[in-house]
């Protein structure tokens, strides 16, 4: 009996050390908020290095596209054929990750414009010329980075 309750005070202590529960703060309907409200200045922080490092890894993966054909024309073939599958998981990724980031107070239209337009070009991508994506069908994804105060992000 003494080696049950010496096990439970440890429990005690180490949930009220460590924070047994919850990550988050409650919601008025008992939902858990923990990514739900971050400034407008922390999200475009946090998405302005998100983007930064997705243009590099996609970058990289193009370049190395057009590495695995030696002749200029072969490469620019399969650069079309294959673009959209490449460039499509990043865009799916950055929207996830820009979701991530939480929706500051009064952005939650800006973030769901831009998320929304990434995953829109994305399935496009997926199915059109990469030309008619990346001029139309990127458009509100940009127009919303942009007006939000995003300036690597557009850029994509």
């Amino acid at each position: 009996m003494y080696r049950l309750m010496t096990m439970m005070g440890i429990v005690a202590i180490a949930c009220g050390v460590l924070g047994c529960g919850g990550s988050g703060t409650e919601t008025e309907s008992g939902g858990d908020q923990s990514a739900a409200t971050i400034t407008k200045a922390q999200f475009i922080h946090g998405a302005e290095r998100i983007c930064a490092n997705l243009a590099k890894e996609q970058e990289a993966a193009l370049v190395s596209l057009t590495k695995k054909y030696p002749d200029p024309k072969a490469a620019q073939e399969h650069f079309r054929e294959d673009y959209g599958a490449i460039v499509a998981p990043f865009m799916r990724q950055l929207a996830d990750e820009l979701e991530g980031l939480g929706k500051p107070k009064g952005g939650e239209v800006a973030v769901a414009a831009m998320t929304n337009g990434l995953r829109k070009a994305s399935r496009a991508l997926e199915t059109t010329n990469p030309e008619t994506v990346k001029q139309y069908r990127l458009y509100t994804f940009k127009r919303a980075a942009f007006a939000y105060g995003l300036k690597t992000c557009p850029a994509l």
